[in-house]
């Protein structure tokens, strides 16, 4: 069966992230300063810090959630598997292996015919984390400008959120100094 030159089984991939949630976070013990270069433009940026069973344990869903590392890939000599609809969602090029990333996934798929569906690009959610049980700590970007700090403290007080905010410790002097 085919619909405008699909198969059902392409038509099956191609819609599948309409229907798949993803959280991405940066896994280490140490603060990564090439992740603060790329993911924050030194005029301010935050990292959230947590652990993993804080991180599990925050999100507010019945759906089942898959959590894992992304493995990094050579896309021309390794093979990724295509019978799980979660693994294309777990692995990335080589390139990439500096984010050290884990993934939370949520796939809330359709049931019936999602050719049929007229509906289909008003899908989408976000999910619903528990953000005391999530947040340990609110780290500000080492290069950000002292206004960013405050704002950080007062945008967290004004929201009730009880934690820790501290600026990051990469832009201070090695302690032989």
């Amino acid at each position: 069966m085919s619909i405008t030159g699909f198969s059902t089984f392409d038509l099956f991939w191609k819609q599948l992230p309409l229907f798949t949630l993803i959280s991405c976070w940066h896994e280490s013990n140490h603060e990564s300063e090439a992740m603060w270069k790329l993911y924050s433009n030194k005029q301010g940026g935050i990292a959230i810090k947590t652990d993993f069973n804080s991180f599990l344990e925050s999100f507010r869903t019945s759906e089942q959630i898959h959590v894992g590392m992304v493995a990094y890939v050579d896309y021309e000599n390794d093979r990724i598997p295509e019978d799980d609809p979660l693994s294309h969602y777990l692995y990335k090029r080589k390139s990439f292996e500096h984010e050290r990333e884990v993934r939370a996934i949520i796939q809330d798929l359709p049931s019936g015919n999602l050719a049929g569906s007229q509906d289909i690009y008003d899908i989408g959610d976000y999910g619903k984390v528990d953000l005391d049980q999530l947040i340990q700590q609110v780290v500000v970007d080492p290069f950000a400008p002292e206004w960013f700090l405050d704002l950080v403290q007062q945008v967290t007080k004004r929201y009730g959120l009880k934690v820790p905010i501290s600026r990051s410790h990469l832009a201070e002097s090695p302690t032989w100094y």
